[in-house]
């Protein structure tokens, strides 16, 4: 596969199954996004994992409001 059908075949997602995500996943994904290219690697990359559900509701009550006023659907807690 090439890149151009990389690009053609990628999707955005914001609407997600309700059941968790096995921990061995999250750190696969972590492991790859460590591993991601920036511009030169002078951006670095800064995760966090909520998997709490209070501590996420409390993410989405601060970060949500913005994306809902500008017509989008909610993501983070949904």
């Amino acid at each position: 596969m090439d890149f151009a059908d990389v690009l053609r075949a990628r999707r955005m997602v914001r609407s997600y199954r309700p059941d968790p995500v096995p921990e061995e996943v999250v750190r696969r994904i972590v492991r790859v996004v460590h591993r991601a290219p920036s511009a030169g690697f002078s951006q670095g990359h800064r995760l966090i994992v909520v998997t709490d559900p209070k501590i996420r509701a409390a993410v989405a009550e601060r970060i949500e409001p913005a994306y809902l006023s500008s017509g989008m659907q909610p993501w983070v807690s949904v």
